[in-house]
């Protein structure tokens, strides 16, 4: 698939995800799931995730972007880190202008276990999702859990 500069931002906004089914369903938050100081680092480490998407995408640094996405959704997603950075350097160099640094702000954070969802309230609300690994937040590419051909390449809409 061709990317667009709406398909990008889909694409990257949702943290480059390939399935757009089912989304609404990650990320409602229940704070009796975890104690407050818990979730309060946790969403203190995805924004610091979410800040450097934003940073990467300022930069135009596909390889920053790609450091930033689960290793398991990458290899699903985009093979390997070579395809993943020659994907969204591509889907940079057509988004243009279009997209700017701030289209990747994510004012708050909801954090449920091991998932998060990243929210834009001003603007056109959109969300990027992460998941915790091995104590680390990332992108989550697939947030449906659905695996989908490296090949077939979809943006995902964030609405």
């Amino acid at each position: 698939m061709r990317f667009g500069a709406s398909a990008f931002r889909g694409l990257t906004l949702t943290a480059l995800c390939a399935a757009s089914i089912g989304l609404a369903a990650c990320g409602s938050s229940d704070d009796s799931d975890q104690d407050a100081s818990s979730q309060a680092a946790d969403q203190k480490a995805v924004m610091a995730v979410a800040d450097q998407l934003r940073e990467a995408y300022q930069q135009k640094d596909p390889a920053s972007i790609c450091d930033l996405v689960d290793p398991q959704g990458l290899k699903e997603q985009f093979v390997n880190m070579k395809g993943c950075e020659h994907q969204i350097g591509q889907a940079i160099n057509q988004a243009g202008s279009s997209i700017t640094a701030a289209d990747f702000n994510v004012d708050t954070v909801t954090v449920e276990d091991d998932r998060a969802v990243g929210t834009q309230t001003e603007g056109n609300g959109n969300r990027v999702f992460f998941k915790k690994i091995g104590g680390q937040w990332y992108i989550d590419v697939n947030p449906t859990g659905e695996s989908e051909s490296p090949s077939a390449g979809g943006a995902a809409s964030t609405q």
